[in-house]
């Protein structure tokens, strides 16, 4: 796990590694929050556009994880 002054709640961030020696681990709960942030220089009002990664996840995600659409 990582320990990194700069993060709020450090024990929720983890590194590869750990994670992936813990896939099976049914106390662990993973989530994909994939978001794409495209960039528009037509609207200053509206500095991007927002779009879900959902059809990402669907394709190739980290076994046992949920997606969660921020």
């Amino acid at each position: 796990m990582l320990n990194d002054n700069k993060w709020r709640n450090p024990a929720a961030i983890v590194e590869c590694e750990w994670l992936f020696n813990r896939l099976g681990d049914e106390n662990i709960r993973i989530f994909d929050c994939t978001t794409y942030l495209h960039y528009t220089d037509d609207h200053p009002s509206k500095p991007y556009d927002v779009e879900s990664g959902f059809s990402d996840y669907k394709k190739n995600s980290i076994p046992g994880a949920a997606f969660i659409d921020v």
